[in-house]
């Protein structure tokens, strides 16, 4: 990797692949089950760590921040919500769904119209 973009890059990549763990944890997931379910997860962060050479808990803790960040968990829980109603979400749906949690005005019609569109 070089460059800062690179490294910004392939944190926030790690992090997505540790928030999933974090996310079941804080909403009161069983820890061993939790790690069974990211075990690939976990490996692909460690792959991706070597090159950065920075270690695995570091890692977890940046997804732990992440996920308890108020306006991270707003998005986490909304958008686990709307995938539980609508079993499938595309990644306009996602992107739409997250600026509903983060509170823009015109969103949830957004959103809306965007589903009806679709259909």
């Amino acid at each position: 990797l070089d460059g800062t973009d690179d490294v910004t890059t392939a944190r926030n990549y790690i992090t997505s692949l540790l928030a999933g763990f974090a996310a079941e944890l804080r909403a009161g997931g069983d820890p061993e089950s939790a790690r069974l379910a990211a075990e690939d997860n976990f490996a692909s962060a460690e792959d991706s760590l070597k090159p950065l050479g920075e270690s695995f808990e570091d890692a977890l803790v940046r997804a732990h921040e992440f996920v308890n960040d108020p306006k991270n968990w707003k998005a986490i829980e909304l958008l686990a919500n709307e995938f539980l109603q609508h079993k499938k979400l595309d990644d306009a749906e996602i992107e739409l769904i997250v600026n509903v949690a983060d509170g823009e005005p015109d969103a949830p019609d957004s959103l809306e119209r965007y589903r009806r569109l679709r259909e």
